[in-house]
């Protein structure tokens, strides 16, 4: 029986990694290699973002970069035993072995390329697609439930979404990788894939980062340009896909990453589009789990979302929203508008933790 690795399927495993998703595409990680050992940390420097303040985004990103790879080690006949650490610096640690991988690991492998974040308008084909009724259920302490875009939720997420424009520090944040993408097409959010018209996405992108900049841009009517252009995707879709858990906390957005990367790759698979709505449902979730900024509120427009989120979902008393997707039958995202990825040979070496004998890569 082989017991060892090869480099080369190694190398092959961590070429697929690159495509997990994370927030504003800014992959905020090293990755250290050493034999069979894994090791994936949090880049404190990438990470930075005011509502990761308190790990929320980093436990969520690594919540899914933990199933592509146990996806992408399936498809290489191996298997990986990791565990992920949250709490203060966010770091996933693993072994890779040969091993029989499930057959549902081994479908879904091919989708890890074409998986992306699409903000084109979707088909509207209701509620009634076979793959819609196979990602509903509970699991592991995540409950996946479908629902189509009623006029209260689609106002609902408009408003949250809004938040960018009335909060400077999450415009700066989200403006560094809007501007990154525009630098290096490795970096980053493609401008051409935002939703919105292509100069106000150009000049969006090409100005520089200014809160005073933001709030002129927003009164001048960017506030009013991008709140129609979401209402439109919102509407422009099959179904919601709302992802709830029992308890709220960094563990829970770990389990809610997870659980929503199979269900992106599964959705992917049927021809759908996916697109995360991420401030109408993950605010709900920090706000309950105590894991928002400090000084940080949430406008009465997004915190009157968990009584709708109560209504719509049909959630217990301690259950939550905690993330949420538009998705619908698409077309392939043609490459031109597709976020890019860093080669992990552009990763600088010299993060804490590295192994004895490990390779930057």
């Amino acid at each position: 029986m082989i017991d060892t690795v090869d480099s080369r399927i190694l190398d092959r495993i961590l070429d697929r990694i690159q495509t997990a998703p994370t927030a504003d595409n800014c992959q905020p990680w090293q990755v250290l290699v050493s034999d069979h050992h894994l090791r994936i940390l949090e880049d404190p420097d990438r990470s930075r973002h005011i509502l990761n303040s308190k790990g929320a985004i980093s436990a969520l990103s690594f919540g899914l970069l933990l199933e592509v790879c146990k996806i992408a080690a399936a498809e290489a006949d191996c298997v990986l035993d990791a565990r992920i650490t949250v709490g203060g610096p966010t770091w996933l640690d693993g072994r890779i072995d040969p091993g029989s991988a499930s057959p549902e690991d081994r479908a879904l492998a091919p989708m890890l390329d074409r998986r992306t974040t699409d903000r084109r308008p979707f088909g509207r084909e209701g509620l009634h697609h076979p793959v819609l009724d196979a990602v509903q259920g509970s699991a592991k302490g995540v409950r996946v439930a479908v629902t189509a875009p009623s006029d209260a939720l689609v106002e609902y997420l408009v408003q949250a979404d809004a938040i960018v424009w009335r909060e400077p520090r999450i415009a700066s944040d989200a403006h560094r990788w809007l501007r990154a993408g525009l630098l290096d097409p490795s970096e980053g959010l493609n401008p051409g894939n935002l939703g919105l018209p292509r100069p106000m996405s150009w000049l969006g992108a090409a100005l520089p980062a200014s809160p005073a900049l933001m709030s002129l841009c927003g009164h001048l009517g960017g506030r009013a340009l991008s709140g129609d252009a979401a209402r439109r995707q919102l509407r422009d879709c099959s179904a919601l896909v709302a992802f709830i858990v029992d308890e709220p906390g960094l563990d829970a957005l770990v389990a809610v990453g997870r659980r929503a990367l199979r269900v992106w790759l599964q959705l992917t698979a049927a021809g759908f589009g996916v697109q995360p709505f991420t401030m109408g449902s993950t605010l709900l979730h920090n706000q309950r789990a105590g894991l928002l900024p400090a000084g940080f509120r949430l406008p009465q427009a997004v915190a009157s979302g968990h009584a709708l989120s109560r209504q719509v979902f049909g959630l217990g008393p301690h259950q939550v929203l905690a993330w949420l997707f538009r998705t619908g039958p698409a077309p392939s995202l043609p490459k031109r508008l597709r976020t890019g990825r860093r080669s992990w040979a552009s990763q600088v070496p010299g993060m804490p933790g590295a192994m004895p004998g490990a390779r930057h890569c």
